[in-house]
């Protein structure tokens, strides 16, 4: 069956008057709620792409299970990497859905390289911290590694003046002793 050209032409002009407008409305969200540019890389996409082509499955739009099963099936890549073509699939798909926000694909990095909840999380909480997006994660625990080392050092530092006061003689309280008034 022939496509009549006028017709094809008329449904190209029509895709792209939508796509115009959809980019419209994007910019005018972004800047009416003030969301900074995302400057991510999309150097990597490429290794998720290939991938998807030798398994006959669509990478743009992904589906966040097929981003899943691409994870899982590509550990030998090495988290590191991983993360690097999961940022490449979100840049790839800016104004659209994005998939690397799932939880099973959030699910499937944990799989991988699981990043434990901080100490300070009531353990009937820990199951919400495996559900917040991986670099979200990642800057929770390594905050918290930071704010522990800082509290080891105060104290360490805090019970070596205490051993200098003791050792100069001071071993009596810092309290004054109650004079009695007249």
């Amino acid at each position: 069956m022939a496509t009549n050209p006028v017709m094809a032409a008329l449904a190209n002009a029509k895709q792209a008057e939508l796509e115009a407008r959809e980019r419209a409305a994007t910019g005018i969200v972004q800047a009416r709620l003030q969301i900074p540019p995302r400057n991510l890389s999309r150097a990597e996409f490429s290794v998720f792409a290939e991938w998807c082509d030798e398994k006959e499955l669509r990478a743009v739009p992904a589906k966040p299970s097929t981003l899943a099963f691409f994870l899982l099936d590509s550990v030998a890549l090495g988290i590191s990497r991983l993360e690097k073509v999961v940022e490449g699939v979100s840049a790839v798909h800016e104004g659209l859905a994005d998939p690397t926000l799932s939880p099973c694909v959030t699910a499937a990095l944990a799989t991988i390289a699981p990043i434990p909840p901080p100490r300070s999380w009531p353990k009937e909480q820990a199951h919400l911290f495996s559900q917040l997006p991986r670099s979200l994660q990642t800057w929770v625990a390594e905050h918290q590694e930071r704010r522990e080392k800082e509290v080891r050092r105060i104290q360490t530092e805090l019970q070596k003046l205490k051993l200098k006061d003791k050792t100069h003689g001071n071993s009596s309280p810092t309290t004054e002793p109650a004079h009695a008034s007249a």
